[in-house]
């Protein structure tokens, strides 16, 4: 199985509710764009793009294409809770992904 077979593969076995909620998979990315751990997150970010592209090209996610909301969390601890309650309350995604450290 493909790795994107195996995502969708577990999105549909995990997730079912947000399978039939919208048409698209709001993914929110709060990652470093700026900050001490810039680099590391320009990377990730290069890496969530490849895998929203590959996975949209392969019908999404359960037939639902991923949307990507990318937030620069600044590396800090305020960055990373403000950007996490902005993509909760404001963007309404559905997953928060992308943090490299703890805050």
């Amino acid at each position: 199985m493909k790795s994107g077979g195996a995502a969708a593969a577990f999105a549909i076995v995990g997730a079912p509710g947000i399978l039939r909620a919208a048409d698209t998979v709001k993914i929110g990315l709060s990652i470093p764009i700026t900050g001490l751990q810039a680099i590391l997150g320009e990377t990730l970010l290069n890496c969530y793009k490849l895998a929203a592209a590959e996975l949209n090209a392969a019908n999404g996610i359960g037939g639902r294409q991923v949307e990507l909301f990318v937030e620069d969390n600044q590396t800090t601890t305020k960055g990373s809770i403000d950007k996490a309650r902005k993509l909760l309350n404001e963007d309404k995604v559905d997953v928060i992904m992308g943090t490299i450290i703890s805050p």
